[in-house]
């Protein structure tokens, strides 16, 4: 019985000493590291590679030359996009509009992605570079 009372005081003993640590970090005035502050973004620019690539894969969706579309595709994407492509009767002239008015939303040396807006729909569209310099059109 004395054993019981003496664990039983060391079971509460640690119970509080959890829920306090437990509460601690919590009291904290510093921000969460999950929650960045606006001064971690920094502004995101495209290359003069990554724009003439658009306004050049804009130019082909605008006059709806299905096959000059396909040559900008990477050849994963070729495989997936290319039969798609040209049996669809959908308008390409929406997308080369759209990216006129894409939005960058991530980019690096080796992958840009933008974000764009058809029929009031949001969509991305991603390009890729596989180091030597030549964009790709990798999803859209």
């Amino acid at each position: 019985m004395k054993n019981a009372r003496r664990y039983l005081k060391f079971f509460f003993f640690g119970f509080i000493l959890a829920a306090i640590l437990n509460h601690i970090p919590s009291c904290s005035d510093e921000k969460s590291p999950s929650e960045p502050d606006d001064q971690d973004y920094q502004q995101l620019t495209e290359s003069i590679e990554l724009k003439e690539f658009s306004e050049n894969l804009i130019a082909a969706f605008e006059v709806e030359n299905k096959e000059m579309v396909i040559e900008f595709l990477n050849e994963e994407s070729e495989d997936i996009y290319s039969e798609i492509l040209i049996s669809s009767t959908e308008s390409l002239a929406k997308y080369g509009e759209a990216l006129q008015k894409r939005k960058l939303i991530f980019a690096t040396e080796y992958y840009a992605e933008y974000e764009i807006f058809i029929d009031e729909k949001t969509f991305t569209i991603a390009y890729g570079n596989e180091g030597d310099g030549t964009w790709e059109l990798l999803r859209f």
